[in-house]
Formats: C-alpha cells, sequence, structure tokens
C-alpha cells in the first residue's frame, strides 16, 4: 500500500503544506503514530469533488458538481432545497422586483421585509 505524505498532497494540489493539514479531514488520511499519510485514492476522490463545471441549463453559469446532489430542508419547509431550485426562486424575485419598479409610483405595492 503506496501512501502519501503531506508535503507530496500538498505538491500535487498545489497546495501549502498548512492547507492540506487543515482539510486533512475533508481530504480523509491514515495516522501513523504522530504522523498522517493519505492514500492516493482519497486525495484523488477529493481533488474530483471539488472540480466545476458549467450548468447545462444555463451555459455560462458554473455549479460544483458536489453541491448539485445535497439537498437540505431550511425552517418550515417540507420540500428538499437544491441549488438549482433556490436560483430559480432568485431569479423569480428579481424578475418580479424588476416590474414593480416598471410600474408607476401610484400602481406600486409596498415592499414586504421578511
Amino acid at each position: 500500500m503506496e501512501l502519501l505524505t503531506p508535503e507530496t498532497v500538498a505538491r500535487q494540489l498545489s497546495m501549502s503544506i498548512s492547507w492540506v493539514y487543515t482539510h486533512k479531514h475533508k481530504i480523509g488520511f491514515v495516522r501513523l503514530g504522530k504522523s498522517i499519510r493519505f492514500e492516493p485514492d482519497a486525495v484523488k476522490e477529493y481533488a474530483e469533488g471539488c472540480k466545476r463545471g458549467p450548468n447545462v441549463e444555463e451555459g455560462t453559469r458554473w455549479e460544483s458538481k458536489s453541491d448539485t446532489a445535497r439537498t437540505a430542508t431550511n425552517g418550515w419547509s417540507q420540500r428538499s432545497a437544491t441549488v438549482g431550485g433556490i436560483n430559480d426562486l432568485l431569479r423569480e424575485r428579481s424578475k418580479e422586483r424588476s416590474k414593480e419598479r416598471s410600474k408607476p409610483e401610484s400602481m406600486q405595492q409596498p415592499e414586504r421585509r421578511h
């Protein structure tokens, strides 16, 4: 079994040694006495998880591969929130604000505060 030193991992990821030590729990490591080592596959998997690619729907926007698979529930909502869903909601609100601003002042609704 080949294990990598923090210095080797830092070089492979083009990061500092202190960064490797700080992120060792995210990468995954093996403790041997007082030393830590990294499995090459774990380092590769970590780097793959950090890759970013274009969002197919938008073409010009970039979204993390790891973020698109994650879901969470916030507040009282029973629906799961996704990155794409949140982006859609923000776009809708932005369009609503633009329409509101273009109306004559007498027709504008008072702004809601959350």
